[in-house]
């Protein structure tokens, strides 16, 4: 016996069952689709240390827009979480563990060479691996664990330096300023210039430090070197820092020259430093007026992307995080990925060739830069 059903109640169950359809095929589509690739930003973004980590983290999504834009990483998006460690050993390692909670497969950063040190212990225990573009203190040099970096060491800087200021400037007595908030670049950067060049017959007249952020006395810093008569004050300190005590030295003796190394080097200490900082010779990986098409057509989009120039922060931190895209195109495992990045060896930045030995430490060009009429240029 077959029943017939009312016309109306057979276009609801047919209704019904297309609708079926519809979601269940919208399921498999969506079962189908890949999961976004995270990685983590992790740099200071506050108080008056959080040029490197603004300009770090720009590069970074930059980089990350661009390669999302082409499709992404084998398909999958990345997916950019940012942290801001204040530039507090111990937020540092906080935020560090929240990105690795996250799901993370690398983190860039940090910044500082301060920071990266209290970070790293947490990176070889996770097995995360940990990538700064700027962490430049060479007491990470020649060790086999979870930290890469294509910044150069401070040795191979500071002799660079030494070797100018004795050849070009003819210096034999320089006095020293260093900041202690980041210490583990400061000192070592400082003891290595100051090393090379009694080495070479210099005198280091006095070294003063004092702590960014706790209201330094820069009167007593510029009374202190000018007693010990000095012919040029290294100062190796953040740009704003370094521009108010060239400020202030400039004001009791303006014959005195200045030497600072690559932290400085921002669109800040010209700004702050105004005339005291004409002249002020430091190191960079980072050359300004390079005419690379690559350079060229990055500096070009970070202007588009940030309104902004772009900075060695800004210009390494893309670097590194297209170097990173290479090796999560071998894998995304996160356990696999150092192998995959050291296995990069040489991988073309926007200013040339950045090589990789077998403990992640790199070697590229290194430049001398001179403030010349309110402008970084490289000295030839």
């Amino acid at each position: 016996m077959s029943i017939m059903l009312p016309s109306n109640t057979l276009a609801t169950i047919q209704t019904i069952l297309k609708a079926g359809l519809i979601i269940m095929m919208f399921g498999l589509i969506g079962c189908d689709k890949k999961s976004d690739i995270k990685i983590g930003f992790s740099g200071c973004l506050t108080g008056r240390l959080s040029v490197l980590g603004i300009s770090g983290r720009d590069g970074v999504l930059l980089a990350t827009d661009e390669i999302n834009k082409v499709g992404g990483i084998n398909g999958r998006q990345v997916k950019v979480t940012i942290k801001d460690d204040q530039h507090i050993p111990e937020t540092a390692i906080k935020v560090d563990q929240e990105l690795i909670d996250d799901g993370v497969v690398a983190i860039i950063g940090h910044m500082t060479s301060t920071m990266s040190a209290a970070a790293i212990p947490l990176a070889n225990e996770k097995r995360i691996v940990l990538i700064s573009p700027t962490s430049t203190a060479k007491n990470f040099t020649g060790i086999d664990d979870y930290f890469i970096r294509t910044a150069l060491t401070d040795k191979k800087q500071t002799d660079q330096l030494v070797d100018y200021a004795i050849n070009h400037m003819r210096l034999a007595r320089i006095a020293g300023v260093y900041d202690l908030s980041n210490r583990a670049f400061t000192e070592e950067w400082f003891n290595n210039f100051a090393a090379s060049f009694k080495q070479r017959n210099g005198t280091v007249t006095n070294t003063s430090t004092f702590t960014s952020g706790s209201n330094p006395d820069y009167v007593k810093i510029a009374k202190d070197t000018i007693a010990s008569d000095p012919e040029a004050v290294v100062i190796i300190a953040g740009a704003l820092d370094t521009a108010l005590i060239s400020q202030h030295i400039n004001k009791h003796n303006p014959q005195i020259k200045f030497i600072s190394s690559g932290w400085a080097k921002s669109p800040d200490l010209i700004k702050f430093g105004g005339p005291a900082v004409e002249g002020l010779i430091l190191p960079q990986t980072h050359n300004p007026q390079s005419q690379s098409p690559e350079y060229i057509a990055f500096k070009k989009a970070f202007r588009s992307f940030t309104g902004q120039e772009p900075d060695f922060a800004a210009t390494g931190s893309y670097d590194i995080a297209r170097l990173l895209f290479a090796a999560l195109k071998e894998t995304t495992d996160p356990k696999e990925l150092k192998a995959a990045l050291l296995n990069q060896k040489k991988f073309k930045g926007v200013q040339g060739n950045i090589a990789i030995d077998q403990f992640g430490d790199a070697d590229r060009a290194s430049f001398l830069l001179e403030i010349k009429n309110g402008k970084f240029v490289v000295k030839e």
